[in-house]
């Protein structure tokens, strides 16, 4: 079931190429590691073709501006309700997309790909997979600069 978030965040970080709107880094900024640090509340949203079941999850991710992420939720699949908890890294690149691979209490594993965009304040998520189709977004919780 955790395997599920992961797979979420993938698909809420790819709308962000899909999704009117700039990536932060368009222009003349670039996006660097730092630029992705402080906690985000997310959402992410998918079906699980190959298991008929679809999927919904809403938690908190904190990121430290040196390519390391954890984070916990609650999910809900198939009408089943569980915890989400995971550990990972990451890398932002200078367009302001980047990857994550998550490691989720349980032993699942997920590569996902996000954008940065609004000056670092949210990511959008998309990860089209094997099966599985996801979107979802994360937001800063508190502005740069403010606590």
């Amino acid at each position: 079931m955790s395997l599920n978030l992961g797979r979420l965040i993938v698909a809420l970080a790819s709308c962000g190429i899909l999704c009117e709107g700039q990536a932060f880094g368009q222009g003349n900024q670039t996006c660097k590691l730092q630029d992705l640090q402080g906690t985000y509340g997310f959402t992410l949203k998918g079906d699980n073709l190959a298991r008929g079941v679809g999927y919904i999850v809403a938690g908190i991710l904190t990121s430290d501006g040196s390519g390391n992420i954890t984070g916990s939720g609650k999910q809900t699949v198939g009408g089943q309700v569980s915890d989400a908890a995971f550990t990972g890294t990451y890398q932002l690149n200078a367009d302001c997309t980047g990857t994550t691979h998550l490691q989720f209490v349980g032993g699942v594993q997920s590569d996902l790909f996000f954008v940065l965009v609004q000056d670092g304040e949210e990511a959008m998520m998309v990860y089209v997979g094997p099966g599985v189709l996801e979107n979802g977004n994360a937001k800063r919780v508190h502005a740069k600069g403010k606590s």
